[in-house]
């Protein structure tokens, strides 16, 4: 039963920790008399002292299992150490005070309740407070300008700001922008460039690794193969790849589309249709290698597909 609405659970609750404090306060109080009137050695009435909180210790420890809340004791306990019978008679009154709080049950069910649903919030709210706190964008707004654009014609903040989103996530599509920075007539501007492409040249070859395993992959499919190619493709032209990097960049490109264009592959490549802007990179990369037969091929595969996938039947 709740004791903040029972007050004979709440004073039987209060009545062993308070007994308790009565035992230590009598000991405390003749152990007091006795080194008064008898006129002893400081050092017995530390030592005696020191024995009898040791023995409350102990009888907490024997008593901790059946005790329902060790606080109280633990806290008379302390007060008896630290100041003797005046410790006791305070730490007494604590204890009275706080039993004597009723909590509110409604208010701390509803408490909880709103800490564990904290993380269950919709989609569309979600996206409102990204927007609201500055970590989306406000699509009925003018868009931001391009960093290219920023570098070229914008503020000396707005440039440090650039800068600052570019370390910050870098992706090879913002290297234009990183070169213009890097020469810019603003030398702060050059300066904190040149650690941002510090920064960036690291990220990328740790990227590019990671590209690079995975076109090792002859089972990838079409769409997987066409957008390893044009994250290859951008890496290697960003600028910021050393020249063994870029080597083994077009290797991969090269070794990616052998494997999706190939009709011995058997691959997604041959049988299905990809996306636009994939099927272009692809397409753009054969005749870039001179690959016009395969190039001849992978169109009219897609034409086969895009021309299925309009039929009547499929709609």
């Amino acid at each position: 039963m709740d004791q903040s609405r029972n007050p004979a659970a709440w004073a039987l609750g209060l009545n062993e920790p308070l007994l308790f404090a009565g035992v230590l306060a009598a000991a405390e109080g003749a152990l007091f008399l006795v080194t008064r009137t008898s006129a002893g050695p400081l050092w017995a009435w530390v030592a005696a002292h020191a024995v009898l909180v040791a023995m409350g210790a102990a009888w907490i420890a024997l008593k901790r299992r059946d005790l329902a809340d060790l606080s109280p004791y633990v806290l008379i306990l302390l007060a008896t150490a630290i100041a003797g019978p005046v410790g006791v008679a305070l730490a007494a009154g604590a204890v009275v005070l706080q039993a004597r709080e009723r909590p509110n049950v409604q208010l701390l069910a509803a408490w909880y309740e709103r800490i564990a649903l904290a993380g269950d919030i919709d989609p569309v709210t979600n996206l409102c407070n990204t927007v609201a706190m500055g970590r989306g964008v406000i699509t009925s707004t003018v868009p931001p300008p391009e960093f290219e654009r920023v570098m070229t014609v914008g503020s000396l903040e707005d440039r440090q700001t650039a800068l600052g989103l570019i370390a910050r996530r870098f992706s090879p599509s913002y290297a234009s922008a990183l070169r213009l920075a890097l020469v810019s007539p603003e030398p702060v501007i050059r300066v904190q460039a040149a650690a941002v492409a510090v920064k960036v040249r690291a990220e990328l070859k740790v990227t590019l690794h990671e590209a690079l395993q995975r076109a090792r992959n002859q089972n990838l499919s079409a769409l997987a193969a066409a957008n390893l190619v044009q994250e290859l493709q951008a890496m290697s032209r960003s600028g910021l790849l050393e020249e063994t990097d870029r080597i083994a960049s077009k290797a991969a490109i090269e070794y990616v589309l052998v494997t999706a264009t190939s009709a011995r592959s058997g691959g997604a490549a041959v049988e299905g249709l990809l996306e636009g802007a994939s099927q272009t990179a692809l397409e753009n990369e054969l005749v870039r290698q001179g690959r016009f037969d395969e190039f001849r091929a992978a169109r009219t595969r897609a034409t086969t597909a895009l021309r299925a996938a309009e039929a009547p039947g499929n709609a």
